[in-house]
């Protein structure tokens, strides 16, 4: 395809997506368990919005003339993807509400309870299952959650309290939320930290800013502030797959081992990021083989992931042993009680009918313009196999689409995936930034800055008719 017509695709079909919401047409809304409805919420203080566009055009002038530069244009682009959550919010009018209100009436309410209720940690992590079985709570999201969701939060509450002197638990819950509402916005936003260290895999130097601008763009990142899903699952999984990228770069069993760790670090935070255990090996052997290597390569590859698989089992071994940890009880629990709250139907015909609303609803908060590059790469790549070619990012972008077969047939899964599958973020703008460096070689700065102002554009139509917001009380 030439870039003219890519381009023109680009346009028209975020266009189409921009007359879609304006219009509040229901072609998406009438798909089964759609979960995003339409919300009339009034941006009454866009000068908010002014201020952060003008921060992301300090912080994309300084990436674009002064790649180099890069631990000051890490922290632009960290200050400008914080601006932007921030402004989105505070646009409202309502202050600092619009956040508070994502922790006080949404499912993560009740982590804030058995937060507040309970002040040891040590006793949370070991008792985890008696503890959430002695109240009747709001919505079950707790119970589909392993531990480390919980006592991440009561991390969090403990830090405050400790430098307040707060000791009610009416003031420990405002502490909590006051000081959640700065934290978590800007905990999103180091995520940016490990995407550049990735994209160091897959771009020159020079280049290995852009997907994070990329990132910070995406709706869904925007627009879903507060949620864990948001804030922690993307940074803790993208930690994870740079460390199993570096592993294989720099031939290191040390890092393997640390790699497994995270892995189940992660899983101790979400069962949500168990897709990492698939995609993690496989972004390895995708920077192992684009590595020349000696003849015995596959050989020590096996040895890095046997690492791997090591420093996993020790890390489950040590949470049984010291924390009474049950990793398969506990996700038997989570995921009967997912099948419950979602009304799950096994059958070929759900998983094919849900599929579509699932990844069609992704692609809504990915932003169309960064759905439009992805498949652009897939696309290319799958052509290029065929006749013996690719490249390092079309197979991740590859082995970002099995994951996502995965999701589909094993996710049991009916919508709301625009938050369900935020961690896969960064990585869709990792292999966007790509794809548009290799199709632009000449220009990819402008590119990106285009598709920049495209996906801010449709953050602001979003949050103006939809907001990718369902309070839940």
């Amino acid at each position: 395809m030439k870039n003219k017509s890519f381009i023109a695709i680009l346009l028209s079909g975020t266009a189409l997506f921009w007359g879609l919401i304006f219009f509040r047409l229901r072609l998406l809304q009438d798909l089964p368990w759609w979960y995003w409805g339409y919300r009339d919420t009034p941006l009454v203080s866009p000068a908010y919005l002014v201020i952060s566009f003008v921060i992301c055009g300090v912080a994309l002038a300084s990436v674009f003339a002064y790649p180099n530069r890069r631990i000051i244009n890490i922290a632009l682009l960290i200050v400008a993807g914080y601006s932007l959550q921030m402004s989105f919010g505070l646009a409202e009018g309502r202050g600092l509400e619009p956040f508070r209100d994502r922790i006080l009436r949404s499912g993560e309410l009740d982590c804030v309870r058995l937060t507040i209720s309970q002040r040891d940690m040590l006793d949370m992590a070991q008792k985890y299952d008696e503890h959430i079985k002695q109240e009747l709570w709001e919505h079950d999201y707790i119970r589909t959650k392993p531990p480390g969701t919980v006592l991440f939060f009561m991390m969090v509450e403990r830090a405050t309290s400790w430098l307040t002197g707060a000791s009610t638990d009416e003031a420990r819950l405002e502490n909590l939320v006051s000081v959640s509402v700065f934290l978590f916005p800007f905990l999103a936003m180091l995520t940016i930290i490990p995407l550049y260290l990735l994209a160091r895999f897959f771009l020159p130097a020079d280049f290995a800013l852009l997907p994070s601008a990329l990132f910070i763009s995406c709706p869904g990142i925007i627009l879903i502030s507060m949620d864990i899903d948001q804030f922690l699952f993307p940074l803790v999984g993208l930690i994870a797959l740079w460390l199993g990228g570096l592993s294989t770069a720099a031939d290191r069993v040390s890092v393997a081992l640390l790699c497994g760790v995270t892995l189940f670090i992660a899983l101790y935070v979400s069962f949500s990021l168990i897709p990492l255990l698939l995609l993690c090996p496989l972004l390895a052997g995708i920077i192992w083989l684009s590595r020349e290597r000696a003849e015995n390569s596959l050989k020590r590859f096996g040895v890095i992931l046997g690492a791997g698989m090591i420093g996993f089992i020790a890390a489950l071994l040590v949470f049984r042993v010291e924390l009474q940890y049950d990793m398969f009880a506990r996700y038997a629990a989570a995921i009967a009680a997912h099948v419950d709250i979602k009304a799950w139907m096994p059958g070929v015909q759900n998983v094919i009918a849900f599929g579509f609303v699932n990844n069609v609803e992704f692609a809504c908060g990915l932003g169309v313009a960064l759905t439009i590059i992805f498949l652009d790469q897939l696309i290319t790549t799958t052509l290029a196999s065929g006749r013996g070619g690719g490249d390092a990012a079309g197979y991740l972008a590859a082995a970002v689409a099995a994951v996502l077969l995965g999701l589909v047939i094993f996710g049991k899964v009916k919508g709301e995936t625009a938050r369900l599958w935020l961690f896969l973020v960064p990585v869709f703008a990792l292999v966007g930034a790509a794809r548009l460096v290799k199709r632009f070689p000449s220009s990819p700065r402008i590119i990106v800055l285009l598709v920049f102002i495209l996906q801010i554009i449709t953050a602001v139509e979003l949050k103006r008719f939809q907001d990718l917001w369902r309070p839940l009380i």
